[in-house]
């Protein structure tokens, strides 16, 4: 069994959809930051199997997307324990 790499979670990114935006994650990775964007005032719905293995935290168009990014950059950085 393999340790994960420092960057594990680089790959999260923000994507325009629609009139809003999403973060596409791993079904791991979304269920770690949904509560995190809770504590921040920016409740997600959460839409399942996006893609085989991940979840979609979904935006509307009313959040603050430098907020999001903001947080989606801790996020990332943060060490995997």
């Amino acid at each position: 069994m393999s340790l994960p790499g420092t960057n594990e979670k680089g790959y999260l990114h923000i994507t325009d959809r629609g009139r809003g935006f999403a973060i596409t994650a791993l079904k791991e990775h979304a269920a770690e930051l949904q509560p995190s964007l809770q504590e921040h005032g920016l409740p997600r719905p959460r839409q399942p199997d996006v893609e085989p293995g991940k979840d979609a935290l979904v935006f509307g168009e009313d959040p603050d997307r430098r907020k999001v990014e903001e947080l989606l950059e801790r996020y990332e950085q943060a060490k995997a324990s």
